[in-house]
């Protein structure tokens, strides 16, 4: 199926594997959902991508539950908070 402006309008619910052209052809923000992990969150925001939707990600339970949740904010940011985005 070709990725048409069309087909872009309701776009901005976009799977981890749609390229960078898909997120420059819609001039809505696109989130990645499914399948996010913290290995895949730098080429989600390679994309262009605005963010991410994702459960599994932040589901710490456990013993070590806070220690695993700083790391996955951590790397969160480290992703996706860029200097163009402060004001």
């Amino acid at each position: 199926m070709a990725l048409t402006p069309a087909r872009l309008t309701l776009a901005w619910l976009v799977p981890v594997n749609v390229p960078t052209a898909a997120v420059a052809a819609t001039p809505v923000p696109v989130l990645a959902i499914g399948g996010v992990t913290l290995n895949r969150l730098s080429g989600i925001a390679a994309t262009g991508a605005a963010g991410f939707a994702a459960i599994g990600l932040f589901d710490a339970t456990g013993p070590d539950s806070v220690a695993r949740l700083q790391v996955v904010v951590r790397e969160v940011s480290l992703a996706f908070d860029t200097p163009s985005g402060v004001p």
